[in-house]
């Protein structure tokens, strides 16, 4: 009984099929990437003299994404740098980005500042951020300040 359960058994699994082809499927991802840094973490401004388009610093750009992305640029203090001793007193300016006319009087929420499209594929490019104010003679003393986050996401 034993060797006939087995001979059904080597004749079931010993049975090949012969193809004339074999198709071979190879795959690769290669995942979106969205990267920006900044070419300094601060910048001094002159309050009293004021700023007119000055270059505070150089934000580098790389994106691998064919449909594009997009800049944004929120402030923490609504576009105004704020003295630290006394909130109420501020200076209101403006940011350009990537060399363009446009002034941007930042929020607290994100502003899109650049959207740039239809990537041949990896992309790196570096854009000038320019501050403007009016100069404040008369601005009471103190160190007046603004935290703004520049970002890159998708288009």
């Amino acid at each position: 009984m034993k060797t006939i359960i087995f001979a059904a058994m080597t004749a079931l699994t010993t049975t090949a099929f012969a193809a004339t082809q074999g198709l071979l499927t190879l795959t690769g991802v290669v995942d979106v990437r969205y990267e920006i840094s900044l070419s300094t973490s601060s910048a001094s401004v002159n309050i009293t003299g004021g700023e007119a388009n000055r270059v505070v610093a150089q934000a580098t750009e790389v994106s691998n994404n064919l449909t594009g992305y997009k800049i944004l640029m929120k402030s923490q203090n609504a576009g105004r740098l704020r003295n630290a001793s006394d909130a109420t007193k501020f200076v209101a300016y403006t940011i350009s980005y990537d060399d363009t006319a446009t002034q941007y009087s930042l929020l607290t929420t994100d502003t899109v500042v650049k959207p740039a499209t239809a990537l041949a594929g990896l992309t790196t490019d570096v854009s000038n951020i320019r501050v403007s104010f009016p100069a404040q003679p008369n601005a009471p003393a103190g160190t007046y300040s603004d935290l703004i986050t520049v970002s890159i996401s998708a288009p």
